[in-house]
């Protein structure tokens, strides 16, 4: 984690990090970050499964992106109202600005040149009218500081694929090439629990 967002003490013992449902824009071939979207009935068929995984855990906080659709799927994943519910703004997707909408394909034939600096993957690369690398990981790893560091026992955070990959290579201190390589499924769940003072995965892309 950058030293510059590291926390004095950690409160969390484990964390689970589950990323939203398919939305009605097609999150699962679409680049939506920005752009507010809606769960779709996949989406909410998803995030019950996952309540349904998650039915004997308990939970001492819920966090959760202020986006709609991840908001939504908290709602449906937690069920108890005496549980927490905190969103937080600097876990919102990064911003793809124009490519808003666009497929893989869209992008490769649309913004050829914003397709290739994309593709060489510079810690510095910024989404053509968007939000670059570093300020999305920044404000992620802020927000991760601040939930470890506020929570206690189990944690549920409920975001983006984005969010979720940058949250791993901080806690886990990968390399970016290594958190690229990670799959993050439309409804997953990945589980981590610290052990002494280090974070290790008990399950990744756990999907119902």
């Amino acid at each position: 984690m950058n030293p510059e967002y590291s926390t004095p003490r950690v409160g969390a013992s484990e964390i689970w990090l589950v990323r939203h449902g398919e939305t009605v824009a097609q999150s699962s071939i679409r680049f939506y970050g920005a752009t507010d979207v809606a769960l779709s009935d996949l989406g909410r068929a998803q995030a019950r499964a996952v309540a349904t995984l998650l039915r004997e855990r308990v939970f001492t906080r819920v966090v959760a992106s202020p986006m709609c659709r991840a908001r939504e799927a908290a709602h449906i994943i937690v069920r108890d109202p005496h549980i927490p519910l905190d969103f937080l703004d600097d876990l919102r997707e990064i911003d793809f600005g124009t490519w808003e909408g666009w497929t893989f394909e869209d992008i490769q034939t649309r913004d050829p040149d914003g397709f290739h600096a994309w593709q060489k993957h510079d810690e510095a690369f910024c989404f053509p009218c968007g939000e670059s690398r570093a300020a999305f990981r920044a404000r992620v790893e802020r927000a991760l500081a601040h939930i470890l560091e506020t929570g206690s026992g189990a944690v549920l955070v409920v975001v983006h694929k984005g969010v979720i990959k940058s949250m791993l290579r901080a806690l886990l201190h990968l390399d970016a090439e290594t958190t690229r390589a990670m799959p993050c499924d439309l409804g997953s769940v990945h589980h981590l629990r610290r052990e002494h003072d280090r974070w290790v995965v008990v399950e990744a892309n756990l999907v119902a």
